[in-house]
């Protein structure tokens, strides 16, 4: 934990368990259906070379998030639960 920013690594053991956590309270936010609150899914096809750029977007997306919640106040806390991968 770094001041009010927790991120836990792939490699913890905890790491499983805490996304399953976040999802579920998600699902929770979903069905409280709060207007303020963003929520989105998206099923989509796509190239190959465009994957690429996505995921490079969305990670640059990550950093720059993180940017301004490291030194923000610690008023309210949120959540953000991201997930890009192929359906199989």
């Amino acid at each position: 934990m770094s001041g009010p920013f927790l991120h836990i690594g792939k490699d913890s053991p905890l790491f499983y368990h805490q996304q399953v956590s976040w999802r579920q309270r998600t699902i929770e936010a979903v069905y409280r259906n709060e207007p303020e609150e963003i929520h989105f899914a998206s099923c989509f096809t796509i190239s190959t070379m465009d994957v690429k750029k996505l995921r490079t977007m969305l990670v640059e997306t990550i950093q720059s998030t993180t940017e301004v919640i490291k030194p923000s106040r610690e008023e309210k806390l949120y959540s953000i639960c991201l997930d890009f991968f192929e359906v199989h």
